[in-house]
């Protein structure tokens, strides 16, 4: 906890630096109308009344402060002298807050201070201070420092030890008139001029006024005074010191200000810096970008860090819990070591169904912005909500409904939502295959007829296009496949794809995750695509034609692993998938007794690694109709192994 004493302007903005900080602090001021222009917060509390002496001490021990910064009025002698007093017997640290000179420029107590400061800062820098302190400019950029400087030898030889090029050293003796300076400034597009408080014989008048003609900055190293502290900037550092970054994570809601709750209001209103995506930035004159990367985000926000802003916010669309980019955002400020606060909003869902006068509670809500389109949820679930990219991409998902037979389903379309030009209305989806989408929409998909989800294992062969290729037959595929033991979201590779008939059961099963089908043979990698088409599982297998040993190289880390073709590489592949995950599954299968002896040396090698094995034998016999018989019919028998780890 700190004690700050002064109504003044730098005691309020003290008091902001806190509330931001989350620094507890108490802010004593003599008067009401001090009390009146500051506000209270859950970390400033506010103290009113003179206080003596006495008093000081008694209110000092009580709250026992880290430090006490005194920003007074500098006529207020009197209080000061009893703050630092009463500071010094107690042994307590004080801080005397400096007014920085009633002029526009920018008060610092040293050079390294300067120095410090124009790091945070961008442009040409023009360096008035003499050549004997020169070198502490050395941590800037040259190609920024103009030095203007005595002409002797030493003073040059000063600037060229610097490595400062010929045309940035301005050796000339002064002083200079105020059009003098501001030619300069001007010549040399310096954004900032670092003076001395040299008064009238060393031409600091003319300095300030040529600053003020160009638009440049004054930095000035003030003179001592009989007034010792630290400026306002330090002030405020010193306060923040130990604390982290802080930025405000805003849900907008559907768009309107009218859905924006008070405390995102205020958070924007009182913003200096803003970021988010176009549409969402609705404060004209603050700093801001346009953006949705998280990375560029975080770049974006430590320069604004750095040049001394802190009310920061970041604009999401919508809820920033529902199918948001908040959650990525959040992680790299973790990363970054910054904290957030997260203002949530209505979602679009949310006020979509209120509009559409239905529940979403026992709705099925997914996002088609971006993301891979799982359809068979259209035939799964009787009601869902979803988001979407709108434009030429919700015409496209019309297509691909209407192609997967589901054409006459009911869409309620909602676009610009929230906004004058709402518009909410009910079609079919093969109606709406010619419609002109806008950018913002909703979707609510209604199917009276929906069965729900199904589990569908050991397809028939038939259903699959074959040609010569060999197919995993639908009994071993089923039992292979729950051996596996497939979660919704696995990354799963079918290596010695085949037709495909492996990948796509698996695929069928999932939902957010991914199959890889490898195989070697182009013919074989044709007829998956043709499979994976017919079953419309496209967006969850990615088909690779190559050596299971190199395309595995390249392929994300893996849950569930079934190995049906090897061509003699069974152990380098079984290697190569655990030196991605140690952890996955696997399941083999094999025919042929040359396979098998492979795979028995597998399981002993991997059980010895402290691995779990299984092992099937499996022998399946079909009814064939002979005449007025039926017959079973031996297919050939099949060896099933399973490794996995178990914690």
């Amino acid at each position: 906890m700190i004690i700050i004493f002064g109504g003044t302007s730098e005691g309020r903005q003290l008091a902001k630096v806190c509330d931001f900080g989350k620094v507890e602090a108490k802010i004593c001021v003599a008067t009401e109308y001090g009390s009146d222009v500051l506000k209270e917060s859950q970390y400033v509390k506010i103290c009113q009344g003179r206080m003596d002496a006495s008093e000081m001490a008694t209110f000092f021990a009580k709250e026992r402060p880290r430090f006490v910064m005194d920003a007074t009025h500098p006529h207020a002698k009197e209080v000061t002298e009893n703050i630092k007093a009463v500071c010094n017997k107690m042994n307590i640290e004080y801080l005397r807050i400096v007014r920085e000179a009633e002029s526009s420029e920018h008060c610092f107590t040293n050079i390294e201070e300067v120095v410090d400061y124009l790091k945070n800062q961008d442009g040409n820098v023009l360096v008035a201070t003499g050549s004997k302190e020169l070198l502490k400019y050395a941590v800037l950029d040259k190609k920024r420092i103009y030095a203007r400087v005595l002409p002797t030898k030493e003073s040059i030889e000063t600037c060229l030890s610097l490595g400062l090029e010929n045309s940035h050293i301005l050796a000339m003796q002064g002083p200079f008139s105020e059009n003098m300076n501001a030619a300069m400034l001007e010549q040399y597009h310096c954004k900032f001029l670092v003076t001395k408080e040299s008064g009238k014989a060393g031409g600091f008048e003319e300095k300030i006024r040529a600053c003020e003609k160009v638009g440049a900055k004054s930095l000035v190293i003030a003179r001592p005074t009989k007034e010792e502290g630290i400026c306002l900037f330090e002030a405020e550092k010193r306060i923040l010191e130990g604390t982290r970054p802080c930025v405000s994570i805003v849900g907008i809601g559907p768009g309107d200000e009218r859905y924006l709750p008070d405390r995102a209001k205020s958070l924007i209103d009182e913003a200096e810096a803003i970021v988010g995506a176009k549409r969402m930035l609705i404060r004209k004159g603050v700093k801001s970008l346009r953006s949705y990367r998280p990375d560029e985000i975080m770049a974006w926000l430590e320069n604004c860090y750095r040049q001394g802003i802190r009310k920061m916010v970041c604009l999401m669309s919508g809820d920033t819990g529902f199918f948001s980019g908040t959650n990525k955002l959040l992680e790299k400020l973790e990363e970054k070591g910054w904290r957030a606060e997260v203002i949530p909003g209505i979602s679009s869902i949310s006020y979509f169904a209120s509009k559409c006068k239905v529940s979403w509670g026992d709705a099925k809500i997914l996002s088609f912005h971006g993301e891979a389109k799982e359809l068979e949820v259209l035939e799964e679930n009787r009601k869902i909500f979803a988001i979407t990219s709108g434009g030429e991409k919700n015409r496209e998902l019309m297509e691909e409904v209407c192609a997967f037979g589901l054409g006459k389903l009911r869409v309620t379309v909602g676009e610009d939502l929230s906004y004058p030009n709402e518009k909410i209305f009910s079609d079919t989806v093969e109606n709406l295959c010619h419609y002109s989408f806008g950018k913002l929409s909703c979707l609510l998909f209604e199917n009276p007829n929906a069965r729900g989800k199904r589990m569908e294992m050991a397809i028939a062969e038939g259903r699959f296009i074959r040609d010569k290729v060999p197919m995993t037959k639908a009994e071993v595929r089923a039992i292979s496949i729950a051996m596996l033991g497939i979660c919704e979201q696995d990354i799963c590779y079918d290596i010695g794809a085949g037709t495909g008939s492996v990948s796509i059961e698996m695929a069928k099963f999932l939902r957010g995750g991914r199959v890889y089908a490898v195989e070697k043979k182009e013919l074989a990698t044709n007829l998956i695509a043709q499979n994976v088409e017919k079953f419309g599982v496209q967006s969850r297998v990615e088909i690779h034609c190559g050596s299971a040993l190199d395309v595995i190289k390249c392929l994300p880390e893996p849950n569930s692993v079934f190995i049906g073709g090897s061509s003699g590489d069974l152990e380098e592949i079984v290697d190569a998938v655990y030196k991605k995950n140690e952890k996955a599954t696997i399941v083999i299968n094999a025919i042929s007794l040359e396979t098998i002896a492979q795979i028995s040396d597998l399981l002993s090698k991997y059980e010895g690694l402290g691995y779990q094995t299984q092992v099937i034998w499996m022998s399946v016999a079909r009814g064939k109709k002979v005449a007025s018989y039926h017959m079973a019919m031996a297919e050939n028998p099949v060896l099933i192994a399973k490794i996995y780890w178990e914690d």
